[in-house]
């Protein structure tokens, strides 16, 4: 005879148990089964405040010329995640005065800046390309972010050198074995951004460009 006892838990853990008579060729099971949750949050800057906004300055400069920042860092300060990190450059900001003491607006009207999607060598008059990438060694040239790297739509973070928003020959090991670089939780990755500015421009205010980081979890079915 057998009976069957399930437990719900306010914990969220299920006990489905199932009794039986001790006997050795009829042996049963029972199934306990779990769910973790945990928080997604990435810190830009490590100035352990998720919520704040991160800004470089990368000073003033002629038209057309191609910058490289220094290391940004990028911490994965989620409660208890792994993720993968995708970046895209969401908007463009203008100051209202030429000193940058002004107030923000979007960059609309006849003297806005345009972005290139696919290639660095197609800047021009008032069109910009802005590209990432992140590595365990310092950049030395422009080049180490490619055209790979431009992210103008959602990329994400792949594990491998020269792949996309990864600097050549110096990835941080994943903390899975995916195509993906996952970010195991508190670990921190050094980000690189490249600006090539537009040939030239019709203003000389100042341009506030947003990027945008977000912590995923894996997922199968997402080319993971």
């Amino acid at each position: 005879m057998r009976k069957m006892l399930s437990i719900i838990l306010a914990a969220g853990i299920i006990f489905g148990l199932t009794a039986t008579a001790m006997a050795v060729q009829n042996p049963d099971y029972g199934y306990v089964i779990v769910k973790c949750t945990v928080t997604l949050s990435l810190d830009v800057g490590n100035d352990n405040d998720a919520s704040s906004i991160y800004t470089v300055h990368l000073g003033t400069h002629a038209p057309g010329t191609d910058l490289l920042s220094g290391a940004i860092p990028v911490e994965n300060d989620g409660v208890g995640s792994i993720v993968k990190i995708s970046l895209q450059r969401t908007a463009c900001d203008i100051n209202s005065a030429d000193d940058g003491s002004g107030t923000w607006s979007t960059d609309n009207g006849v003297t806005k800046w345009s972005w290139e999607s696919s290639n660095f060598d197609n800047v021009g008059t008032l069109k910009a390309c802005l590209g990432v990438i992140f590595s365990s060694s310092t950049p030395t040239n422009t080049t180490w972010v490619g055209n790979d790297d431009i992210i103008e739509e959602e990329k994400y973070y792949s594990k491998d050198a020269n792949s996309t928003l990864t600097g050549p020959h110096s990835p941080y090991t994943s903390a899975l074995n995916s195509t993906r670089n996952f970010v195991a939780y508190v670990e921190t990755r050094n980000m690189y951004v490249r600006l090539k500015l537009p040939t030239a421009v019709a203003d000389q205010k100042p341009r506030r460009i947003t990027i945008r980081a977000t912590a995923y979890l894996y997922d199968s079915g997402s080319g993971d």
